[in-house]
């Protein structure tokens, strides 16, 4: 159908060339010319016959050099030959090149100006747009071969790879829409003409070992000032915009999201900070300026996991992309499944006490039953069922979005994760937690997100509840009364830390309880500070970036750390815990406020490659954290992050945070060491998560602790496009039972193609949202009671009576741009539904989930 026409079409071209890293020397990288190769440019088609050019352009009209010289050769009665001399070698004898109009690294020295018969080879052909290299480079490693041109027409039709060009135009540096990062070089108001076509390709730069390496911790240690491409990680990839790459053995160190996957190559030999399951960690002073995305442009890859492989080498044009930088894949991919299983623990043994902190990412109850259900597998599975369970981004009962309620309970979601975990064959909870004010605690549009204990019923721990708290008043730390020992008390419990400090102005209040575990006191806080949105980008020309959020929980870690410090100076052998989201690094200024003298940091006792709980952009990083008072940390026997989310595509998890786990010994006798590992098979790529295999959390090494200094190399975990609000009122409370409990073996439910109704695209990210439906074959369907679901976007259509037939397709379009109702098409609202990251679900009227597709993702008919 003509929507189809949105995803880029297939990279056609004569196969590309590659470089053998065996022939290439490394002694000296500046003596290698910038493509690989010292290739000239071709001056003859392949098909060997003569030279045609032909414009491609708005105008369709080019200027007349070539055309007067042929004219005037001919006049003068030369031989045909000399006449059919190649144009492209006619151009380059005194023409501008693209190394010229790039320059040295960042900025071209030729900005504004005005450029004619810039020759090259065209690598890589998209809607409105192609990109384009100089097949015969100098050898300087500074200056890029290639370059984007925006064609004026916004068409590239009668451009195809391989095509030899002559380009005439204004050289612009542009910053991309939402990019805030580095100016782009491009050729704007462009004529084209196409010389000859069917060129070999420019040969590609191998990236790793036997090319040029990239600098694996330095982005940049200059302020941007001066260009290092041998050092800076940043200039490394500027100096290769838009040029042809390989990237031999790809790593996967970030898995799918919207369709890209972040790698590193040579298996991640020559990265540093790779973890055991091959993550790629950060450090104070390395954020990994070796990673590379990768586009698939038109081809259908698997789900990628970290840890998963591409088979063999990839080749095509690196571009930067939003604060990231890309390459544009143009030769075949072959995924290779290697990551490990989801990690899970081994129960507790009597009298162990079990705390774990989970951010749950933006849970409510219009969600559909299946997410509830992943997420209490995870607390009873992965983690056996702790006593103590701190969650962060509990939303409110409605969601992201106001219906005009002012609502702020989140009572029916925490009783849904509740019931959720008894489903799944787990122990009762009780919940506790405080309403907060309406829309002063940030997260998604008046989504009144915040933090909660859940308390299991089963065992020796018990939350004390004491006075009527609300979203406004401080809970106080209060002496023990006569004769009740030397614990500390808190005037309400649960009870909120400093809720008027303006550190916390939307903002998570801090959450803190008094537990009780036999005859031990035991203080919990419950932290969610404030997000990085406002940090400048990592990769990008404002160095070193600046970290706007970071003074705010700077000021919220020293409100928790005073809180602390009343509680112990109290009883300087007060039991205390703070757990949760940090948003920030283990090396960060808000984490070392927080732990101020007092409380040691859990992660300290990790190896720093094994300290990550979130990936972003393919940096694993240590954003949530437990810290302990040094009482508690006596009884702490293990620790660790247990990886059952983070690793995955962004599709199928459950949320994007990994959960902590601690283990205190707390009774008296001598303490069991965890039982051994147990070998873990690699699984086969999984339906939703992998089968879990025990696995137990990593047992503490005792050292001294060293908190490592924070400098400006902290960079920002990149700026996340917030999800839209959907305007639409919340569908009914969900019901738990007709989704069956997922079991440990997951099963490939039937191809969409044995049910009929399958959803064939959905489109996200626009004016126009589109989701597709089509009858792919067997009996006439009625489509009354089917339901179609936004997973992330937490809508639901219910679809009135209609029948499809086979090969009868189905438009729902969604935003201010949606078209009206008509045949074949029907307007769900003209707001938006779809998040960018969005997940559609087909259910049939029995509840059954029929079909399930990503934002980007087209079925491809056999």
């Amino acid at each position: 159908m003509p929507r189809m026409s949105r995803t880029p079409r297939p990279f056609e071209s004569p196969p590309p060339s590659h470089v053998d890293p065996a022939t290439q020397s490394t002694s000296d990288a500046r003596s290698q010319p910038t493509s690989g190769s010292t290739a000239t440019a071709r001056s003859q088609p392949t098909s060997g016959s003569a030279p045609q050019s032909r414009a491609v352009s708005s105008a369709r009209t080019f200027a007349p050099r070539i055309a007067t010289a042929l004219v005037a050769a001919l006049a003068l009665g030369a031989a045909v030959v000399a006449a059919t001399v190649a144009p492209a070698a006619m151009l380059a004898q005194n023409a501008t090149h693209i190394r010229d109009i790039q320059g040295d690294c960042h900025t071209s020295p030729m900005v504004g100006t005005a450029v004619a018969d810039v020759p090259g080879i065209v690598t890589v052909v998209r809607r409105d747009h192609i990109y384009v290299q100089d097949p015969a480079p100098d050898r300087r490693v500074s200056t890029s071969e290639g370059i984007r041109v925006m064609l004026p027409d916004a068409t590239s039709d009668g451009i195809d790879p391989g095509d030899e060009v002559a380009m005439s135009g204004t050289v612009r540096e542009v910053v991309d829409a939402d990019a805030e990062c580095c100016p782009v070089t491009q050729l704007d108001d462009v004529d084209v003409r196409v010389l000859s076509s069917g060129n070999e390709l420019p040969a590609p730069i191998v990236v790793g070992e036997g090319g040029r390496v990239p600098p694996s911790e330095v982005i940049d240690d200059d302020g941007n000032t001066v260009c290092n491409p041998t050092v800076d990680g940043l200039d490394f990839w500027e100096s290769l915009e838009h040029m042809r790459v390989q990237v031999n053995e790809p790593l996967v160190v970030g898995a799918s999201k919207g369709g890209d996957v972040v790698v590193v190559g040579d298996r991640g030999r020559q990265a540093t900070g790779l973890s055991a399951r091959g993550a790629l960690t950060i450090a104070a002073d390395d954020f990994n300026p070796e990673r590379l995305h990768i586009d698939p442009l038109n081809q259908n890859l698997p789900r990628l996991w970290v840890g998963d492989r591409l088979d063999g080498s990839v080749v095509g044009v690196v571009t930067p992309v939003d604060t990231h930088w890309e390459l544009m894949a143009t030769s075949r991919l072959t995924p290779v499944s290697e990551h490990q299983a989801a990690m899970r623990v081994p129960a507790a043994g009597a009298g162990t006490l079990s705390v774990a902190s989970f951010n749950v990412k933006n849970l409510n109850v219009t969600q559909v039953p299946q997410r509830f259900l992943d997420l209490a597998a995870i607390i009873v599975d992965n983690l056996a069922a702790p006593d103590l369970v701190a969650l962060q981004e509990i939303q409110d009962d409605n969601g992201p979005g106001d219906d005009g309620s002012k609502r702020v309970s989140a009572r029916l979601t925490l009783d849904t994760l509740v019931g959720a975990i008894e489903e799944v064959g787990g122990p009762t909870y009780t919940w506790h937690q405080i309403d907060p004010k309406y829309g002063n605690d940030g997260g998604a549009i008046v989504s009144n997100i915040r933090t909660a204990f859940l308390v299991r019923g089963d065992g020796p721990l018990r939350l004390v509840e004491r006075g009527q708290p609300d979203a406004t008043t401080a809970t106080r730390v209060l002496a023990p009364e006569p004769g009740e020992g030397s614990d500390p008390r808190l005037s309400l419990s649960p009870g909120r830390i400093e809720p008027t400090n303006s550190a916390f102005r939307t903002s998570r209040k801090p959450l803190a309880a008094e537990l009780r575990w036999g005859n031990r006191t035991l203080f919990a806080i419950n932290v969610h500070y404030n997000a990085r949105l406002s940090n400048d980008p990592l990769l990008c020309c404002t160095q070193p970036p600046v970290l706007h959020s970071e003074e705010r929980r700077v000021e919220q870690g020293r409100a928790v750390q005073r809180f602390v410090a009343e509680l112990m100076a109290v009883d300087e052998q007060a039991l205390v815990v703070v757990l949760g989201d940090f948003n920030t690094f283990d090396f960060a200024p808000g984490t070392v406020a927080t732990a101020g003298d007092t409380l040691i940091n859990l992660a300290d006792e990790l190896d720093v490659r094994e300290r990550y709980s979130y990936i972003y952009l393919g940096n694993a990083q240590m954003i949530d954290h437990m810290l302990v008072s040094p009482a508690l940390r006596e009884f702490a026997t293990t620790f660790g992050v247990v990886h059952v989310n983070a690793e995955q595509p962004a599709v199928v998890q459950a949320s994007d945070h990994d959960p902590l786990l601690a283990r205190f010994a707390l009774s008296a006798g001598p303490v069991e060491p965890p039982p051994a590992p147990s070998a873990t098979p690699r699984p086969a790529p999984p339906t939703r998560r992998p089968p879990s295999t025990a696995v137990p959390t990593p047992r503490f090494t005792l050292h001294t602790r060293i908190l490592l200094p924070y400098t400006s190399a902290d960079h920002d975990l990149g700026r996340r496009a917030p999800l839209r609000t959907p305007t639409a009122e919340a569908t009914a409370t969900p019901t738990l039972r007709p989704t069956p409990r997922p079991s440990a073996e997951p099963t490939a439910a039937p191809p969409p193609s044995a049910r009929g109704l399958r959803i064939a695209y959905l489109e996200c990210g626009g004016r126009d949202e589109l989701v597709l439906l089509r009858h792919a074959g067997g009996p006439a369907i009625d489509l009354a009671g089917w339901q179609l679901v936004s997973v992330l976007g937490n809508q639901r259509l219910d679809f009135s009576a209609g029948v499809m037939r086979v090969d009868d397709e189905l438009e729902i379009h969604s935003g201010p741009d949606a078209p009206p109702d008509a045949t074949g098409v029907i307007r769900w609202r003209r707001s938006y539904v779809w998040t960018d990251e969005d997940v559609a679900e087909l259910r049939d009227p029995s509840g059954e989930r029929v079909d399930r597709l990503a934002c980007g993702e087209e079925v491809v008919e056999p």
